[in-house]
């Protein structure tokens, strides 16, 4: 995670959060040349100073910098990254030259690029809640047998909320339980079968 913050409830916290607490197997690298250690992680000066292959890189900056955080990711080989940022082609002919600058990168790399202005993504069966949406504040989904991909994150959190809440309100007749985990029958059933990349 590139920005990652010590504060939990920042967005650029959160998502190392919710990487931690939801349970992904995978190593973590936290990117923060400011400090030594980020939510109980080493924290490295930059993406290539770790010295070992990375899959993804969630890139939690300013705009500003972004092409230089994925030029860095394409120095060391990052498979794939994801850019939280907004502030490129929805403001303009400047900012459609900046993220046309990040496209370049990532082709040049061959590196797969989800953003910049995204709400990042998840797969629940692999543990990977690369977002900082506040949709898991309640609780983690299982993984199950329905993918999504939307145009906006906001758009795709709201679906994978109704399923949950239409299956709450039909066992109890009232609004949803705040803790998924303790859901029951429908509930719980509802819960495990959403899997949304947003």
């Amino acid at each position: 995670m590139v920005g990652a913050s010590s504060d939990p409830s920042r967005g650029n916290g959160r998502t190392l959060r919710y990487l931690i607490e939801g349970g992904f197997a995978g190593d973590l690298y936290a990117i923060n040349p400011r400090r030594s250690e980020v939510q109980g992680l080493r924290s490295w000066p930059s993406i290539g100073s770790i010295g070992q292959p990375v899959d993804a890189a969630i890139v939690a900056l300013p705009a500003n910098a972004v092409a230089g955080a994925l030029r860095e990711c394409a120095d060391a080989r990052v498979r794939s990254a994801v850019v939280y940022a907004g502030g490129f082609a929805e403001l303009g002919e400047a900012g459609r030259q900046a993220q046309a600058e990040l496209t370049s990168i990532a082709q040049a790399a061959g590196m797969l690029l989800l953003g910049p202005n995204s709400l990042g993504a998840y797969d629940a069966r692999s543990r990977s809640f690369m977002t900082f949406s506040s949709m898991f504040e309640e609780g983690f989904a299982e993984g199950g047998r329905i993918g999504m991909v939307t145009q906006s994150g906001g758009w795709g959190s709201q679906a994978r909320a109704r399923p949950r809440t239409a299956a709450c309100r039909s066992c109890s007749g009232s609004a949803p339980a705040t803790n998924p985990t303790s859901m029951q029958g429908k509930c719980s059933t509802a819960w495990r079968s959403i899997r949304i990349s947003t």
